[in-house]
């Protein structure tokens, strides 16, 4: 159903062919510490680098050159495969602040299934990693979504257990229980029957919890606004300006279209309310500090569908929340 309402979203858009047959060819690559990133790949819409595998912002200017380097951290909608790298938030941020003379190199850093805290780790290894002269100027962390889902679904602060579960199994020494995913995974790429189990012992991986109690919620908060904290006072010892975005989902969004009710309809309600807790005490805590941009609500009166889930959206609307941002940014910087 999620599929039927993508392919809704991609009507109007020429690359939508191509862009679903890109992503079928892209691979996972491991990092150590930050664990994994999508390896180097080219193709007419996606494009993977091969600096830490970020994602092409054709907008950016060469590194050598750029003032200033902006680093953008976030799950799978800062990875942004439902659109072209062109039409991307980092690449549409990389657009609007060449427009106010500055020479910007986006970076886009996005990883499917990252929150908060993996991009803390990851953001951490390679402030320690890159040479001084590539050092960013400023950060950006687009997050909400899988910080507050994935703690209702797998535990606050917990990575998402189906990938636990599978790194879990070569730590441990337990290969067979590894080869065995891996092979049932190459059958149901080749035999549409074999699917329906691979998405069975998928979902016994996922070790999914749904735990709504406020505890969790409140846990799950201390350790975002934990990670916010943490990075700002490392940002103030780098000299880096730092921003965290609160990032629209389809429970924010008012008023909704026919593609997104149906969206908001497919959400459980036990985590509809638990995503909204999260939001509601994240903006309580952070709305002061300059830091902080709530963005949770720039699709409001778009007149136009957005989402095919609680957080994913179609191709057209990544450049209205990517000119928001910036448009805050700027603001923000003085610009």
């Amino acid at each position: 159903m999620n599929g039927g309402r993508n392919t809704a979203l991609g009507r109007g858009f020429e690359s939508y062919a191509q862009l679903e047959r890109d992503k079928e060819k892209l691979q996972l690559k491991y990092y150590d510490y930050h664990l994994f990133a999508y390896a180097p790949f080219s193709s007419p819409t996606i494009n993977i680098t091969d600096y830490y595998s970020s994602r092409l912002t054709p907008a950016s200017f060469p590194r050598g050159q750029a003032d200033p380097i902006v680093w953008a951290f976030g799950g799978s909608t800062m990875q942004d495969f439902e659109t072209t790298d062109d039409l991307s938030i980092a690449n549409t941020i990389a657009k609007s602040l060449a427009k106010v003379d500055l020479k910007p190199r986006v970076e886009n850093f996005g990883v499917s299934a990252f929150q908060s805290s993996l991009e803390f780790v990851k953001f951490t290894r390679l402030l320690t990693t890159v040479p001084a002269s590539e050092r960013p100027g400023i950060i950006l962390f687009y997050d909400g979504f899988n910080d507050a889902v994935h703690a209702f679904l797998f535990g606050a602060g917990v990575i998402q257990s189906d990938l636990s579960t599978k790194l879990a199994a070569l730590v441990e020494g337990r290969s067979g229980n590894a080869a065995a995913y891996n092979l049932s995974k190459l059958l149901a790429r080749y035999l549409s029957l074999w699917q329906i189990f691979h998405r069975t012992l998928e979902h016994r991986m996922a070790r999914v919890k749904c735990d709504s109690s406020n505890e969790n919620l409140d846990r799950a908060v201390s350790i975002y606004l934990n990670n916010v904290s943490m990075t700002e006072a490392i940002c103030s010892s780098f000299g880096i300006k730092c921003f965290f975005v609160l990032q629209p989902l389809v429970l924010t969004k008012q008023p909704l279209g026919p593609i997104d009710q149906a969206s908001l309809a497919s959400v459980d309600q036990s985590l509809a309310a638990f995503v909204r807790g999260f939001y509601s005490r994240i903006r309580g805590k952070l709305a002061d500090r300059p830091s902080f941009i709530d963005a949770s609500q720039v699709l409001d009166n778009d007149q136009q569908d957005d989402f095919w889930d609680i957080g994913h959206t179609g191709p057209f609307t990544q450049s209205i929340i990517g000119q928001a941002i910036a448009d805050r940014m700027i603001q923000r910087m003085g610009h």
